[in-house]
């Protein structure tokens, strides 16, 4: 694996994962909300990014390529799991951890099967949308059934990430009204 898109992977790790994690347990609900949308807007805006186009890593540098040559609506569709790679089911059961760890992380009472049958619709949601996206604009895109089942559990990852930290916010939180 080359060592750029590692420092990427890893990036994105402390980007979209570990950030709002601290962020969730540490900072007051009025700021959370704040942060949660910044969050939110920067990775809706990468995932559009890297869902429509063909991104690369090379000499350091990352390469965003939007091909048009494709005719509209003249695309593949893959329904079976045939044509699948590793990093194809590794990516799409990363790619919306956020969204379901964003969902999770509403504050609002839940049962635990609540919360994750709520991510995962939206993920399954999210994940609709941007397979539509790839079929009906002029990128150099396959739609895969596949993609939606992987992101559909991912965004169920994401919200059963979120789950144990419920706790602990509520410990720290506690804590830090007490000092107060």
């Amino acid at each position: 694996m080359d060592f750029n898109l590692v420092l990427v992977i890893i990036f994105c790790v402390l980007m979209f994962i570990i950030a709002p994690i601290v962020c969730y347990i540490f900072c007051k609900r009025e700021v959370l909300n704040k942060i949660r949308y910044i969050f939110l807007m920067f990775y809706i805006i990468v995932l559009f990014v890297g869902t429509t186009s063909d991104v690369s890593i090379s000499d350091g540098l990352v390469h965003v390529n939007y091909s048009f040559a494709k005719i509209w609506g003249n695309k593949e569709m893959f329904w079976g799991f045939d044509s699948l790679g590793w990093f194809d089911v590794f990516s799409n059961l990363f790619m919306l951890i956020p969204i379901g760890a964003y969902i999770a992380s509403d504050g609002k009472d839940r049962a635990w099967w609540q919360t994750l049958l709520i991510s995962c619709f939206w993920g399954m949601i999210v994940s609709l949308i941007i397979e539509s996206m790839q079929y009906i604009l002029p990128v150099n895109r396959c739609v895969e059934f596949s993609d939606t089942l992987f992101n559909t559990l991912s965004a169920g990852i994401g919200a059963l990430i979120i789950l144990p930290f419920k706790r602990l916010r509520t410990t720290v939180q506690t804590k830090q009204d007490n000092i107060s």
